[in-house]
């Protein structure tokens, strides 16, 4: 059986939750089997705004609701936590943040999820400000989410904005937008797939705001096209790949598979991995520096059995024998120095790279 909230005007003091407006009680508040569909609100939260949300939420769908910020939950909490289990978010709108879902210094945990096909002007599934709270994503999809405005290099399916983030299993395809961007956040990313998302400055991820530390495992990235990198544009410091897919092979949109921009020492680790390039391509173009004038970057790799495929059945494992040359270019950059030492299989490179018109070092 579900409860049916149905509620296409206005609700809530100033339009805040278009179905409900749960405040400020004791205890926790838990729905199940509940159906909320084309609710709407012309401030927060087309079907729930909440400023105490610690509790369950359970075998709900939430379809073709609208607000401002959080088309379908808004929750402005502290201090609780919010559990969101096999629930279908589709079709709703948010004008300005968050298509579905809006958080707000709250720890959320979504297992069994689908956010589909919601819009909004640039995070079109979900809008996460955690200020230190985490956010975890286990078996959820994040699919066709879409954005109002003209795609630009800060759309994305899901922002997240300084939280501690673990996302184990789950699925972003074919969002317009960066499936995932980041700021100031520590990411863990493991046994997950990137499919066809189109957009940001990484076509599956976005990190343009300093990321603490970002560890990918055991996922793929395949067919994301973006304006700076098909897969992963970062200005993270620290790095682990391992165990990972790249199949970006859209030329003229972004022949980079990752694209790192930083002013700072870089240390990058890259651990089993495998690059696909198209015959129409030079190079592998596997990472990418861009270097602006007078800008000195150190930057310290370690690849191991990492390999570069070509559709030709050609394999080149840059180690020990390939040239690093074919995994790493940069814009107006030439190496000047290069360290190399090598035990039990390990290599590990030290660039520095170094503006066209700077000095050498």
């Amino acid at each position: 059986m579900f409860f049916v909230f149905l509620c296409p005007g206005r609700n809530g003091d100033d339009g805040e939750g278009g179905a409900l407006f749960v405040g400020q009680i004791n205890g926790s508040v838990h729905f199940h089997y509940c159906l909320f569909s084309n609710n709407s609100a012309s401030g927060h939260g087309g079907a729930i705004r909440s400023e105490h949300l610690n509790g369950l939420i359970q075998n709900c769908i939430f379809e073709t609701n609208h607000a401002f910020d959080g088309g379908a939950i808004y929750a402005l909490v502290k201090f609780h936590k919010l559990t969101i289990q096999d629930c279908i978010f589709q079709g709703n709108k948010a004008t300005h943040y968050g298509g579905a879902l809006y958080f707000y210094h709250i720890s959320v945990t979504m297992v069994n999820c689908d956010l589909v096909q919601n819009i909004c002007s640039k995070s079109g599934a979900m809008h996460f400000d955690g200020r230190a709270y985490e956010l975890t994503l286990r078996r959820c999809k994040i699919q066709k989410n879409n954005v109002y405005s003209k795609v630009t290099q800060y759309t994305n399916a899901v922002w997240v904005w300084a939280a501690k983030l673990t996302i184990t299993n789950c699925i972003f395809s074919d969002n317009i937008g960066s499936g995932l961007n980041l700021r100031s956040t520590r990411a863990i990313i493991c046994n997950c797939s990137f499919l066809n998302n189109t957009g940001g400055y990484g076509g599956a991820i976005t990190a343009p705001g300093f990321v603490w530390v970002m560890v990918i495992t055991n996922t793929s990235f395949v067919s994301n096209k973006g304006m700076q990198a098909s897969a992963i544009f970062s200005n993270n410091q620290r790095i682990l790949i391992q165990s990972c897919q790249f199949q970006s092979n859209h030329v003229g949109i972004s022949l980079n598979s990752i694209v790192i921009q930083s002013r700072r020492m870089v240390t990058m680790r890259i651990y089993g991995c495998a690059f696909w390039k198209s015959r129409k391509q030079s190079n592998s173009v596997a990472l990418f520096f861009p270097i602006s004038e007078d800008t000195i970057l150190s930057v310290r790799l370690f690849f191991w059995e990492t390999f570069i495929l070509s559709d030709t059945n050609e394999l080149n494992q840059v180690f020990p024998n390939t040239s690093i040359q074919q995994m790493v270019t940069g814009q107006r950059v030439h190496l000047t120095e290069v360290f190399s030492q090598f035990a039990s299989g390990l290599s590990d490179f030290t660039f520095f790279l170094v503006g066209k018109y700077s000095k050498k070092l």
